[in-house]
């Protein structure tokens, strides 16, 4: 993994939103905190390990970013 290693820790936040269609409702996350970039290889080959999904870009990544939370705040989405 290249980088900058003034880059491995800054400020950050991550949406997660899921729908479901069927039944007309679905959910909104934000975490708001600190990234780190993951760059222990034990840490690294266990999160390759664990990760059931590949980017939604498609494509090879080598980069793991694990968020410490300062906050998360969320809602349901319901319709009717």
């Amino acid at each position: 993994m290249g980088g900058d290693a003034s880059a491995t820790t800054s400020p950050t936040s991550a949406n997660r939103f899921a729908n479901d269609d069927a039944f007309s409702q679905g959910w909104s996350v934000l975490v708001r905190g600190m990234a780190h970039t993951v760059t222990d290889p034990a840490g690294v080959r266990r999160l390759d390990e664990q990760a059931y999904t590949g980017p939604w870009a498609g494509g090879d990544r080598d980069l793991w970013v694990r968020i410490t939370p300062a906050t998360v705040t969320g809602r349901r989405i319901v319709v009717g």
